[in-house]
Formats: structure tokens, sequence, C-alpha cells
């Protein structure tokens, strides 16, 4: 059982609780790295840690295997049966059109809510920046042409 610094019981929550409509087009074949952290989360001092603790400064706290998963036709990807722990992010792989990656990020399972309550199905949203190659279409419909008047 996790408890709060108030030692209160908390309450595990559905995973309904984050899941969100996301803005934008599902991007299928993004792959992305997760990376178990070297941090105790029953301990109030490594949350603390947590806190301020930089994607680049967690690349020095992996302690674990890393798991790969690539996005499916709807944009998703899932890792399963994660023990409870703070986890490091990357996107590792993106298709053709992806100008800017998703920037690494940290993730916790389970992952507070603010209101005395765990999640410990999470869902997160990360953003690629996507650009289609410019195409150039002529149309010389009102050109001047030979034999034409100047």
């Amino acid at each position: 059982m996790c408890t709060n610094t108030n030692n209160k019981p908390l309450k595990a929550v559905p995973a309904q609780d984050n899941l969100k409509t996301p803005a934008g087009d599902a991007i299928a074949g993004v792959e992305f790295k997760i990376q178990k952290l070297n941090l105790d989360l029953t301990k109030n001092t490594d949350w603390m840690t947590l806190a301020t603790l930089t994607p680049d400064d967690a690349k020095n706290r992996v302690a674990g295997p890393e798991a790969t998963q690539t996005t499916d036709p709807n944009g998703e990807a899932t890792f399963s049966d994660l023990d409870i722990g703070a986890y490091l992010v990357t996107e590792t792989q993106a298709p053709a059109g992806v100008v800017k990656k998703a920037a690494p990020f940290i993730v916790t399972i389970p992952h507070p809510n603010g209101n005395n309550t765990w999640n410990y199905n999470v869902h997160v949203y990360p953003k690629n920046t996507v650009s289609a190659k410019p195409t150039k279409t002529l149309d010389d419909t009102n050109a001047t042409k030979i034999g034409d008047s100047v």
C-alpha cells in the first residue's frame, strides 16, 4: 500500500482518469524506449529528487533493462506489466515527415493524481513536429506564349 506524507492510505484509480483525446493526427511507426530509473518511490526523498530531475540527468540513473515499442496506426504504443517506479521515456525513431521528435520525459508508475489517489494505468501524449514535403505546382494558364501580342 502506498501512503502520502500524512500516512493516509492512497487509492488506485482507473485508467480513464487521465485518458484524453489528443489533438493532432496519430503517427504510426514512432519508436519509444523506456528505461527504469534507480529511484525508490516508497521514499519521500526519492520523490523530492524526482521533482527536480531532468531527462538529461535521468540518463545517469538508469537502473535496468530497456524496452521499446512502436506506435500502431492509431499512434499508440503500450508498455505492459511495468514495475512500480520512475521511467525515462525517449523517442528513438520516427518515420519520414517528422522534423522534430518528442522531447524525452520522465513518467512514474503509479502517477499521483493530486487528490490523494494514484493512477496505475498512466497514459502520456508526447508530441512530434511533422512537416509534409513541399510541393510545387505550375499554373501557366495566363502565361504569355509564342505568337501572343505583348
